[in-house]
C-alpha cells in the first residue's frame, strides 16, 4: 500500500522471518520467508516437500504396529518447524517452497510433565 493505492497480490501463511529485511528483490518486492513452529505427538511431516520422510516414518509405524499389534505412540513429542518461501513474479505472489522439518523434543517428555 502507498497511501490509498494498493493491490492484493497473494496470501502468505506463517510469521515473516527476519530474513525478509535483507532478502533480494523479485519484480520489485522482496522475497518472503515465513516460519511456524509447534510441538505435538505426530512425527509425520506436513510440508509439501517431505514425501520421502513421510514414507519413512509411515514404514516405521507400520513395523511397530506389526510387531506389537497396536499403533505406535510415544510420550516424547515431535517438534515441527514449517518454512515457506514466496516470490513475486510481477503479477502475483507465488509459493516457491514449503518444508516441514521434524525433530524430537527429548528434553520435555510428557511422561514427566505435570499440570499446575
Amino acid at each position: 500500500m502507498r497511501g490509498d493505492c494498493g493491490h492484493r497480490i497473494g496470501t502468505i501463511t506463517g510469521f515473516i522471518t527476519d530474513k525478509a529485511a535483507i532478502a533480494p528483490f523479485s519484480a520489485g518486492l522482496r522475497e518472503l520467508t515465513t516460519e511456524s513452529s509447534w510441538a505435538d505427538h505426530s512425527p509425520m511431516p506436513t510440508g509439501a516437500d517431505d514425501e520421502a520422510r513421510r514414507k519413512e516414518l509411515a514404514a516405521e509405524h507400520a513395523e511397530v504396529k506389526r510387531k506389537t499389534g497396536r499403533a505406535h505412540f510415544d510420550f516424547v513429542p515431535s517438534h515441527h518447524t514449517r518454512t515457506r518461501s514466496y516470490r513475486f513474479d510481477g503479477a502475483k505472489l507465488t509459493l516457491e517452497s514449503d518444508h516441514d522439518g521434524v525433530g524430537r523434543c527429548h528434553h520435555c517428555a510428557t511422561s514427566r510433565c505435570a499440570s499446575r
